[in-house]
């Protein structure tokens, strides 16, 4: 039970470490991409490509091909493990089926190890070295698959607490702002028009949800809010719900918790998270002039700065209208 368990746990990281090591031409090509073109396309279009590439970290395999970019990640790896065919497999055992008993009796006993002397202590290299290569493997193959989970756990945790208490929360019907959440969903291009809710441990407002997403507003909405700016709001929140992107960050932060050793999964989470509210802000600003976007700013800069100095709700899922990390680049 216990080997079966341990070479469980070595095919996951064999599995994620060959999907991040793949990945590495698809993020140099992004990051090739994204200086050339800057801020020339949509934010849109550049959320997809983080989306390839996060896609990349949960799909191990690939398609076998000189074309492929992949390719140029495999040959390393198929140097150092070299895959067994199952001709391979047949072949050895009809060689050892035709030794002599003894011939397998010396093969069985034979266990080549090359020694290196110290010259102090006349000790092996290995039998010196031996502990720390114990304990190496063993965080190697419980450590890596261990936290993986419990970030995973943690994660979806997180999400199912905030949906609990959103769910007791009680719908807003004001006939004025629900007339403004249908006009700005005819005009975003929303089919379905979710429900919008007060959340009072939220200092700014935000989306929430996966299938059926949740607008939410902070407590103190109807004081700091004008009409057109609630319309503002709507549409930064409804171009997020239109494009499913509490689904797409949640899927992107299980990668990210999977391959929580690889400092690219953290970037590209980020860089998707950015660009995917610099796309809400296009959609909330696309008819506005320059001093109204201007104004739009001055909200955005007066959301971040609440946040300073309360604590967050941290969910997996949820989208925040106006972080402080990553403002100035909006």
């Amino acid at each position: 039970m216990m080997d079966r368990f341990v070479e469980l746990c070595v095919q996951m990281i064999y599995l994620t470490l060959l999907a991040s090591w793949r990945a590495l031409p698809v993020f140099a090509v992004i990051a090739i991409v994204m200086l050339v073109i800057r801020n020339r396309v949509p934010a849109r279009y550049l959320c997809w490509l983080w989306v390839i590439f996060i896609a990349r970290l949960l799909i191990p395999v690939s398609v076998t091909s000189v074309m492929a970019i992949s390719s140029v990640t495999d040959a390393p790896i198929q140097f150092l493990f070299p895959s067994q065919t199952e001709a391979d497999c047949a072949k050895a055992d009809a060689f050892i089926a035709k030794m002599t008993a003894d011939e397998k009796e010396k093969l069985a006993a034979y266990t080549p190890r090359t020694y290196v002397k110290v010259p102090t202590t006349g000790q092996t290299v290995f039998d010196t070295f031996e502990p720390l290569l114990i304990a190496l493997s063993f965080l190697l193959v419980f450590g890596l698959p261990a936290v993986a989970i419990a970030l995973v756990i943690r994660g979806i945790a997180a999400h199912l607490q905030f949906a609990s208490r959103l769910w007791f929360l009680p719908a807003i019907r004001d006939r004025a702002t629900v007339d403004c959440l249908l006009r700005v969903c005819d005009d975003v291009g929303v089919g379905r028009c979710p429900k919008m809710k007060e959340v009072p441990w939220l200092h700014a407002p935000a989306v929430f949800g996966l299938l059926r997403p949740v607008v939410c507003l902070p407590s103190d909405w109807r004081q700091e809010l004008t009409l057109e700016q609630l319309d503002w709001v709507l549409r930064h929140e409804l171009a997020h719900v239109k494009s499913r992107d509490g689904l797409v960050l949640f899927v992107a932060s299980m990668a990210r918790s999977l391959h929580w050793f690889n400092p690219l999964a953290w970037i590209a989470v980020s860089k998707l998270q950015h660009n995917m509210e610099r796309a809400a802000d296009q959609v909330a600003t696309c008819k506005l002039e320059g001093p109204k976007i201007h104004e739009y700013g001055e909200l955005l800069l007066h959301y971040a700065a609440g946040q300073r100095s309360k604590r967050q709700s941290v969910a997996v899922g949820l989208l925040a209208m106006a972080l402080p990390r990553g403002l100035q680049g909006r």
